[in-house]
């Protein structure tokens, strides 16, 4: 029975003990008790998801439900589950409790807006942590994957600027996230270069809906605006939609980029052109950290960027 468990959780059995055992629990159909295996090893192999966000927002977010789809089967391949909690993190003493009482071995925060009391909690913890996106100011030493949302604001300008246009603007994500941020300082170092002026309105969320009041406040204060970049598909979306019913033309009015390349991608009328953000990529990045970190006790990286390429459809 010891030969047996060790040859199935990888110990000092011999190659060949390994290799029998494993062949005889396959035709058993036997599956290593969870339990047991935290006994022996101290570990769950569970990870814990973790977004800062309204619950209801999370699951008709495009992006974000993308992303815990993605996070899940990455961190299936990696031998390790992923647990999505849904508890706000910006209470030190609560998330720290239900952290340990849930027993992850780590944490993987896929989304998260940033306040002292982040800080705080992510900083009482003394289990590997890994940002999706750049972590925010106090928590930069922390590992992460994201996106180049600098460049893929900086190619976006350039593109309309391209295209002639002469009136750019950019509806903004949430000011204080760090893809918004990253986003809106490419655009503006190319609008910068360029010598042109340029206008800004910024959203409380990435949704069709904060698209739709943003559009309706640029048209006031730019009123011949002839191209947009939208720092999400939705907000894009939702900028097409109030320009529609203006009367004006997507793309001979005004150009519309986007970012993100999902399903409201090609859902729109005429299609979107956008910035496509391999989330899949991100994902395995982001699973195979942890996994590294707690196989070798040490992040192989600290940070990795993913290009973002422009997908060339016909809004722009």
């Amino acid at each position: 029975m010891a030969t047996a468990s060790r040859a199935l959780t990888g110990g000092s059995a011999s190659q060949k003990a390994q290799n029998e055992v494993r062949i005889a629990a396959k035709e058993l159909g036997f599956v290593p008790s969870a339990a047991a295996q935290h006994l022996s090893t101290g570990r769950t192999n569970t990870i814990a998801i973790v977004m800062a966000e309204r619950t209801e927002f999370i699951f008709r977010d495009q992006f974000l439900s993308i992303l815990v789809s993605q996070l899940a089967v990455s961190l299936n391949t990696q031998g390790l589950l992923g647990a999505l909690i849904l508890e706000d993190p910006t209470d030190p003493a609560f998330f720290k409790g239900l952290v340990q009482k849930t027993g992850v071995d780590g944490i993987i925060m896929a989304s998260c807006h940033p306040s002292d009391d982040l800080t705080r909690s992510i900083r009482s913890l003394n289990i590997p942590i890994v940002f999706v996106g750049r972590p925010p100011e106090g928590l930069s030493h922390y590992p992460y994957v994201d996106v180049d949302n600098f460049r893929g604001g900086y190619d976006a300008a350039q593109y309309l600027i391209s295209l002639g246009r002469q009136h750019i603007a950019q509806i903004r994500g949430p000011r204080e996230m760090a893809p918004s941020i990253d986003r809106g300082a490419g655009f503006s170092a190319a609008m910068k270069e360029s010598g042109r002026l340029q206008e800004a309105v910024t959203t409380q969320e990435f949704s069709v809906e904060q698209g739709q009041e943003a559009m309706a406040q640029l048209l006031v204060k730019v009123p011949d605006v002839d191209a947009i970049f939208a720092h999400s598909d939705q907000i894009a979306a939702g900028a097409m939609q109030v320009l529609a019913e203006r009367g004006k033309s997507v793309p001979d009015d005004v150009a519309i980029i986007g970012f993100d390349d999902f399903d409201a991608a090609k859902a729109v009328n005429p299609e979107l052109t956008t910035m496509s953000q391999p989330i899949d990529k991100v994902a395995s990045a982001a699973a195979g950290m942890m996994a590294g970190f707690l196989k070798d006790g040490e992040y192989e990286l600290s940070k990795q960027l993913f290009k973002v390429p422009l997908i060339l459809r016909k809004s722009a």
